[in-house]
């Protein structure tokens, strides 16, 4: 059987990957690449990713100059020819509309996936509710799922929301809503293994990116309003963070009780000396892989209602975690849950069995299906105000991310093509 041809576009970091949006780039490739498809990564490259470490994968990856894979069509159109690209993937409207819209335009039959990692106005609105910009990222998101042939969604949540955006720009007509898919996160069996519960442990665990806003927020709620209260009545229990975190906020949160980790990769030893991971995020939109991760450890989990989404619905599901929605009330709860190892044990062993159906075997057989069922749309126009206002945006992690210093640049002139043990400039273009 002859393989699809699928460009995957990554912007930002790739390998090695330490959170969610590049544990999802890197497991689509390696899962994508085993089944039958043929991946090539067009990585735009900011010095963020290792190439060593990426030249030794088993698919194809373009190492691109910024300048290049936003302002530069034709040479990106060259690429997609030369590999004979029938599918490109893209994560943020951004991209989706500077690059993947006049692709589509000039490219015959090329199927565009917009893979929502998150609705960018649902994020920037839960931060700032009555921001003038709000109405315009909708309208920018908006031009982005109608250009798009598939919208794929990780959560019943966004794909409802989704679809509530296409009808609202369309009076409520919008006769191409099956192409909103829900394609979850699938779990990745080699990061992390089931680990037994250390119910000698007084450590509790909370993971992810903190250069990302919810997350800061999270672990500003950790420190000045559970760990005071936590203090109290228990001076053994101390907080893992475990991700990379700005310099300003680790001196903020100083404490003997908060110990910073880093970026780890493998993250087992670190859950096996834990007895409690917690999610405390009210912030934001998108599945949050950090639960996935707590999960397949089969760890206990104290986590917002919010955090669920993507993961299961849970009472209907009959998964045992426990929800709380008020962060002054996180301290006692954490005190009660740490007091009972009945329950523990309990939720270990119920959380352990989400991991059973979120393989990537299973996802990426609906992502197949989704692509069989998938037309080429008919590339609608937009206006020439938008498409000025559009070449003036990137990505909104990029802005933030720049602003922290949390990466140094090393600039590239030329593009370069690597995998499969080698890494060579390339030359044809």
């Amino acid at each position: 059987m002859e393989k699809i041809r699928i460009g995957i576009f990554v912007e930002g970091t790739f390998l090695p990957s330490f959170e969610g949006a590049t544990q999802r780039f890197v497991a689509l490739a390696e899962n994508l690449s085993k089944a039958n498809f043929e991946v090539v990564i067009l990585h735009c490259y900011r010095g963020w990713s290792d190439k060593n470490i990426i030249k030794d994968q088993n698919y194809t990856t373009y190492f691109i100059p910024p300048d290049t894979f936003y302002n530069d069509t034709l040479t990106i159109e060259g690429i997609i020819k030369s590999e004979h690209l029938e599918i490109i993937l893209m994560s943020n409207y951004e991209m989706v509309m500077q690059i993947g819209y006049p692709l589509k335009r000039r490219i015959y039959n090329l199927k565009l996936i917009f893979e929502v990692h998150d609705i960018s106005y649902d994020y920037n609105r839960s931060f700032n509710p009555t921001d003038e910009k709000n109405e315009r990222e909708k309208r920018f998101e908006y031009l982005a799922f109608n250009v798009a042939d598939i919208c794929i969604c990780f959560n019943g949540y966004d794909k409802a929301r989704i679809s509530e955006i296409l009808l609202e720009f369309n009076n409520n007509e919008y006769d191409e809503l099956s192409k909103v898919i829900e394609i979850p996160f699938g779990i990745t069996h080699n990061k992390t293994n089931f680990v037994e519960i250390n119910l000698n442990s007084k450590n509790i665990i909370f993971l992810g990116n903190i250069y990302h806003t919810p997350n800061s927020i999270a672990l500003k709620d950790i420190c000045f309003k559970i760990l005071p209260e936590i203090k109290n009545y228990d001076l053994a229990i101390r907080f893992l963070i475990v991700g990379d975190v700005p310099d300003y906020l680790a001196k903020e949160c100083q404490d003997e009780h908060i110990l910073f980790l880093g970026k780890i990769e493998n993250l087992e030893n670190v859950f096996k000396d834990a007895i409690l991971a917690i999610c405390p995020i009210f912030y934001g939109a998108g599945t949050k892989v950090k639960m996935l991760d707590y999960c397949q450890a089969g760890m206990p989990i104290l986590c917002s209602s919010q955090s669920l989404r993507g993961i299961i619905d849970n009472e209907k599901d009959g998964f045992d975690f426990e929800v709380e929605d008020d962060i002054e009330k996180y301290a006692v709860r954490i005190l009660k849950i740490l007091g009972s190892p009945k329950r523990l044990m309990e939720m270990s062993v119920k959380t352990k069995k989400y991991t059973e159906r979120q393989s990537w075997s299973n996802i990426i057989r609906r992502f197949n299906l989704a692509i069989e069922s998938c037309t080429v749309n008919k590339n609608p126009e937009i206006s020439e105000d938008d498409k000025i206002l559009l070449k003036q945006l990137n990505p909104y992690f990029l802005e933030y991310y720049y602003r922290l210093n949390r990466f140094n640049d090393i600039k590239i002139e030329k593009i370069y093509k690597g995998g499969f043990g080698m890494i060579t400039e390339l030359t044809f273009l």
